[in-house]
């Protein structure tokens, strides 16, 4: 059976197989392939986490004109990154849910790149949000088909 880690307003299971370590807001689970999956939390002072946001969280990406991908995770929403970095292979979320931004990595040998993906996936949809007010759920966010590189920066 997978562990569960349960974070300020999020939760989620653990790769199927994978160690398990948290710290305040943040977790981390690591593979024998060599695999480290990182999701920290942050939840959003006044309002929602919107697409400015995970913008904002992102611009080095962005700016460099990475290619990114909208992605559906669970109850959250944002897209993802995917590049190598030396002999690192490496994959990124930006993600939201109500006040709730949640930022991702995954990083592998670049031999290793595809195949435990399977297994983070699955973790990764089993994201959830714990909404404050259960009487009055937010709607299910929308990912976004565009993204816009903040300039003048």
């Amino acid at each position: 059976m997978a562990q569960s880690f349960e974070g300020d307003g999020w939760g989620m299971q653990a790769p199927e197989g994978w160690d398990m370590a948290s710290e305040e807001g943040a977790v981390m689970f690591t593979s024998e392939e060599g695999g480290c999956l990182q999701i920290r939390g942050h939840r959003k002072k006044e309002g929602e986490v919107n697409d400015d946001d995970l913008d904002e969280v992102a611009c080095d990406h962005l700016e460099a004109e990475a290619p990114v991908r909208d992605v559906r995770l669970g109850d959250f929403v944002g897209f993802e990154v995917d590049y190598d970095a030396g002999e690192l292979s490496c994959r990124e979320w930006f993600l939201r849910c109500g006040p709730i931004l949640l930022f991702g990595s995954l990083v592998r040998p670049v031999e290793h790149r595809g195949v435990e993906d399977p297994a983070v996936e699955l973790a990764l949809v089993s994201l959830t949000h714990a909404a404050e007010e259960p009487s009055n759920p937010s709607p299910s966010p929308s990912p976004r088909r565009r993204r816009r590189a903040r300039r003048g920066r």
